[in-house]
């Protein structure tokens, strides 16, 4: 597929692996400078990136498993960077109808841009708990984040994804406990290993709930665009 030393564009290793490639693969190539050449009309323009081939790049099986470990974190950390995302677009918002002025606060447009602001304001992030640093979350992050809808968006898939790896998480790790003896055996087994109590588990189900209602709340959202 590919030769050490060889030198690729952007769309050649795209089109081999996907669009993740250059994120996935920054141990494997490394990126040249750009040519600058001069055009006919006296411009000067530069030319498309080029990467050089480090390393024996791997087989795209070898590949899937480096994008899964490059794009898997703790449910914890995924959950702040959306409800920090939330914070920014609400703090965007807020920000151009304060700057408006009364009469365009009061038309169509300005109501518009104060509800979406006010809604955005109204989502609180929740607090983590320890155990959701023990939940692994595969997060995918959408590349084109060129309007605030497609950041709400990417907001609302983040959030999702953490509640779908905590439920998956209490599923398959709550310990069912049904009488005294039982629980006592289930003592025993646990070692020097931090143990969870049953409250612990009810509180990751219930942050996975809240999660959940917070995207469907974002993904409702219309975004009001900066023009037309």
């Amino acid at each position: 597929m590919f030769k050490v030393d060889e030198i690729v564009g952007v769309v050649r290793l795209k089109h081999s692996y996907d669009q993740y490639a250059l994120m996935v693969l920054s141990g494997y190539v490394e990126r040249q400078d750009a040519e600058r050449k001069r055009t006919v009309s006296g411009k000067i323009r530069r030319s498309a990136a080029t990467y050089k081939i480090k390393k024996e790049m791997p087989t795209l099986a070898e590949y899937e498993k480096l994008k899964q470990k490059r794009f898997t974190v703790t449910a914890d950390e995924l959950m702040d960077e959306a409800y920090n995302e939330i914070s920014s677009l609400a703090d965007e918002m807020r920000s151009w109808y304060d700057n408006l002025t009364d009469t365009l606060q009061q038309n169509d447009r300005g109501t518009r841009v104060g509800e979406v602001a006010d809604t955005l304001e109204g989502i609180s992030a929740q607090d983590s708990i320890e155990l959701m640093s023990q939940v692994e979350v595969y997060h995918l992050p959408n590349l084109d984040s060129s309007s605030r809808a497609k950041r709400a968006a990417e907001v609302a898939r983040m959030l999702q994804d953490v509640a779908a790896a905590c439920h998956d998480y209490v599923s398959e790790n709550r310990p069912e406990v049904k009488d005294e003896d039982a629980a006592v055996a289930v003592k025993d087994e646990e070692d020097s290993e931090t143990s969870y109590e049953d409250s612990d588990y009810d509180e990751l189900d219930s942050i996975a709930d809240q999660c959940e209602n917070d995207a469907q709340e974002v993904e409702g959202i219309e975004f009001v665009p900066m023009y037309g």
